[in-house]
């Protein structure tokens, strides 16, 4: 029998900057998003396209290839588009008021200490 190995999907930094997104408060958006009519997790669409760009700046269409290869924790979607990326970045700026006060609010305690 012939053995083959497979490459492993990356997961150590992903898992921390997953936790630090959910300690810092960042999943918090996800009440933002939630009012909108859109069928599409747009917090995690978001929280990936940040994770990308914080472990492996991409495209957009790069961050399609880059989620092949690591291991999202607390991920819903089963699939990711190209267009639900940029629905999810459409939902980012008509909500960009709403946005800003979530990411200020968050923010100030750690600018103000």
């Amino acid at each position: 029998p012939t053995v083959s190995f497979e490459s492993a999907r990356a997961l150590g930094n992903v898992w921390a900057l997953t936790e630090l997104w959910k300690s810092l408060g960042f999943s918090g958006l996800r009440r933002v998003f939630r009012r909108t009519r859109r069928t599409t997790d747009v917090e995690a669409l978001i929280r990936l396209m940040v994770l990308n760009r914080l472990c492996d700046p991409e495209s957009k269409l790069g961050v399609l290839r880059w989620v092949q290869t690591v291991a999202l924790p607390d991920f819903g979607p089963k699939a990711v588009t190209h267009q639900q990326l940029l629905r999810s970045l459409d939902a980012l700026m008509d909500h960009q008021d709403e946005v800003d006060g979530v990411v200020a609010g968050l923010l100030r305690p750690l600018i103000d200490q």
